[in-house]
């Protein structure tokens, strides 16, 4: 079973923010800032992922017809 791209964007956006924790944190300085960011970036993933699952399922739909 595949998995869908939403998982997919979701995942891989997740990397950076998990290999760059330290270095993000130690450079936005506050805690409170640190945390917001990661929000931001959370919801611009989970949007970025809908984004794209709409486009492959809108992709997919026109090539089976």
């Amino acid at each position: 079973m595949k998995p869908a791209p939403e998982y997919i964007v979701y995942v891989v956006g997740l990397l950076p923010l998990g290999l760059g924790y330290d270095t993000i944190k130690s450079a936005l300085g506050s805690q409170w800032l640190f945390l917001l960011c990661v929000l931001a970036y959370l919801v611009a993933l989970r949007l970025l992922g809908v984004y794209v699952a709409r486009r492959s399922r809108a992709k997919g739909t026109r090539s089976d017809a």
